[in-house]
């Protein structure tokens, strides 16, 4: 059995605007899991970003280094996220099938910068399933 564990982060990004130039922008810190038209919007763009590094273990720090990345890009891709309509960080989990609970906290600072960012914070919870114990013995190893 296996208590709940956090994934990881995933910053979503929301706009009327091709989101291309601003994901290779950030492209030595981030890879797209997608990046492209938002279906159904009428012209929207979606683009769903994870972490190239996994130094940051907790969702704390990943936010602060989505947020860093995209504070020092050059002024152009800073104005595509400022002028985006929605700059969503989804916290991600596995459920577990037993205790403890997962408690992780986001800092003060973080949720004043995530806030002045004009962003939200969500999270997904994702099923359990069988062979997801393998994956994670195998995470935690390395």
């Amino acid at each position: 059995m296996t208590s709940p564990w956090f994934i990881n982060t995933d910053l979503e990004i929301t706009s009327r605007r091709d989101l291309s130039d601003f994901v290779a922008g950030l492209g030595s810190t981030v890879f797209a899991l997608y990046n492209g038209p938002l279906e159904g919007t009428g012209g929207a763009f979606f683009a769903n970003l994870e972490l190239k590094s996994s130094r940051w273990r907790e969702p704390d720090g990943q936010i602060r280094a989505f947020l860093r990345a995209i504070d020092r890009a050059p002024t152009s891709l800073r104005e595509v996220w400022e002028r985006a309509r929605r700059r969503r960080f989804c916290l991600g989990f596995y459920s577990g099938r037993e205790y403890p609970a997962i408690e992780l906290q986001l800092r003060p600072d973080t949720l004043a910068t995530i806030a002045a960012a004009k962003a939200e914070v969500s999270i997904a919870v994702y099923p359990l399933e069988p062979e997801d114990t393998r994956t994670r013995a195998r995470t935690r190893r390395s």
